[in-house]
């Protein structure tokens, strides 16, 4: 983990002095961490059911954004493992 977070910040730095001189970034990549999916109700702040949709959105924003890959940083899911198979959460793609 420590290895992600050090390259993400050289990543920044190199990608944000790109900006700063009006050069396009050599490479654009999506992070995205702890969708959390399970077929359960709502608990306090998670909305678990609502999850796919929030990913939707995450990944039409990627499309939009012309990211050459994304990568995951937490959990798809919150509980069970047949939760994979509802509404197709691993056929997502960006």
């Amino acid at each position: 983990m420590k290895m992600f977070i050090r390259l993400f910040i050289c990543l920044f730095f190199l990608g944000g002095s790109a900006l700063a001189q009006d050069i396009s970034p050599i490479l654009k990549f999506g992070l995205f961490a702890d969708t959390q999916y399970a077929d359960c109700p709502s608990e306090n702040a998670r909305f678990y059911r609502q999850a796919l949709q929030k990913l939707d959105t995450c990944i039409n924003y990627f499309n939009q954004q012309n990211v050459r890959f994304t990568i995951n940083l937490g959990d798809i899911i919150d509980r069970k493992n047949s939760d994979l198979k509802k509404d197709n959460v691993l056929s997502r793609s960006s």
